[in-house]
């Protein structure tokens, strides 16, 4: 019986001896598995601040470099922009070894220049020659010339009391970023300095619309009336509330056409663009040419009830582009347009088109006031711009200058082109004796008999 009890005693003690043993193994397991967290976390968080201090050193190496470039591209576009005519900025300078471009646009300008200008070469020299026609009488009359500025230019609005700085207004061109990394950015920023209004080409732009909004100047928004009509009437409804100031729709381009001088251009460019700039030439993931022969995309049906009906989804004002004759002002007008842009769209349309300006002094007299009348095409400095207002144009849109300058200089170049412009302009009106736009009129064009 003894012997019983003390072997239960005995092995009580041994599960006793069990059980402590069995809690301490736990608890040093348990201790372990925390210690081994702890030095996970530690790793993890030296890790992570290994990587914050590459990160900060890389960012810092990359500000330093890009710091670097600025200065460098500062000092390139100091000199550049020290040219005092606009003439001095033409194509030939862009040609010039510069390392300020890159090997892929000085390769898109020398194709630009071979291909498109050859086939423009008959339309661009009628433009000039006919600008040139208008001769200019200088009168002695100085009118206090040491206050001369673009003064009272408030009258130039679209009915809806919209106030310019200036009668200059930068035309909806395509493809910016092809001149500059910047692109549509670059050009409305330069726009708002020299307090221009920039239009947006919304379709024809590899930048996003949102990031062009963030600029703070005013701005049109540039359309296509053969535009899908679900997008067209969103962009349309949207205009105002995006802050535009008035709505640019490009009425001469009803249908597509592949032109054979032009397709080499796309065809050499694609070879040296980022093919992600093609694939996104008009609209996100959508290649040019597979977009331009959708039937859905050119609408041949549309007829000038779709301005009609433009009309009705917007308040702001409505500029048509791309008339060149009187009955097509009229029918303007009378479908709901605030404004006449006159155009040939740089004379690309049809190769044997008239020039703008030709066009505009009968347009003029057929609106008589009803809507303002603007004009493009051709327009080179100062001059051109004086003989455009003279003919009665309320402003004029300027397309490839601001494109050689953000080429050029970015923003800073787009800026020093209007300005050289407005500076040309002002010496001109000087000249002629006039020291308020509103003076300008057809008294200073000379018409030998």
């Amino acid at each position: 019986m003894r012997m019983r009890y003390n072997q239960n005693k005995l092995l009580r003690n041994l599960k006793l001896k069990l059980l402590i043993r069995k809690n301490k193994t736990k608890r040093i397991i348990n201790e372990m598995k925390e210690a081994t967290k702890q030095i996970q976390i530690e790793e993890e968080e030296a890790t992570k601040q290994k990587q914050i201090e590459e990160a900060t050193k890389q960012k810092q190496i990359e500000e330093e470099e890009a710091t670097k470039r600025k200065q460098i591209e500062e000092v390139e576009a100091t000199k550049r922009l020290k040219i005092k005519n606009i003439r001095e900025f033409d194509v030939n300078y862009l040609l010039i070894d510069n390392e300020h471009f890159n090997n892929n646009v000085q390769l898109c300008i020398e194709n630009y220049l071979n291909n498109v200008l050859q086939f423009l070469k008959k339309p661009e020299k009628q433009c000039q020659e006919l600008f040139n026609r208008f001769i200019m009488e200088l009168l002695l009359i100085f009118n206090d010339c040491t206050q001369l500025k673009l003064m009272n230019v408030s009258k130039y609005n679209l009915k809806e009391k919209e106030e310019y700085s200036c009668p200059i207004i930068i035309a909806p061109s395509a493809y910016h970023c092809l001149a500059h990394i910047d692109g549509e950015v670059g050009t409305a920023r330069g726009a708002t300095e020299a307090q221009c209004i920039y239009t947006y080409n919304w379709m024809y732009s590899n930048i996003l619309e949102d990031n062009v909004l963030q600029t703070t100047g005013p701005k049109f928004l540039h359309v296509y009336l053969t535009m899908p009509i679900e997008i067209l009437e969103k962009l349309v409804e949207k205009a105002a509330e995006n802050g535009y100031r008035a709505i640019v729709v490009t009425c001469d381009d009803p249908t597509s056409r592949v032109w054979n001088n032009i397709l080499p251009v796309f065809l050499e460019a694609s070879k040296n663009i980022d093919p992600n700039l093609m694939k996104t030439a008009i609209m996100p993931n959508m290649n040019i040419f597979d977009l331009s022969i959708e039937p859905d995309f050119y609408d041949g049906s549309i007829t000038w009830t779709n301005i009609e009906r433009l009309r009705k989804l917007t308040t702001l004002p409505i500029i048509c582009k791309g008339i060149l004759s009187p009955l097509d002002a009229e029918l303007a007008i009378k479908y709901g347009a605030n404004g006449i842009l006159v155009s040939n769209h740089g004379g690309r349309q049809i190769d044997t088109t008239v020039p703008a300006i030709e066009c505009l002094e009968d347009i003029v007299n057929i609106v008589n006031g009803r809507v303002e009348v603007f004009v493009d095409t051709g327009i080179r400095n100062g001059s051109d711009i004086l003989k455009a207002l003279a003919l009665g144009a309320r402003a004029v849109f300027i397309g490839r200058p601001v494109l050689y300058g953000l080429t050029c200089g970015g923003h800073d170049g787009v800026r020093r082109v209007l300005d050289i412009l407005k500076q040309e302009l002002i010496y001109d009106m000087a000249c002629c004796g006039l020291a308020r736009i509103d003076q300008i009129n057809k008294d200073i064009l000379y018409k030998p008999s």
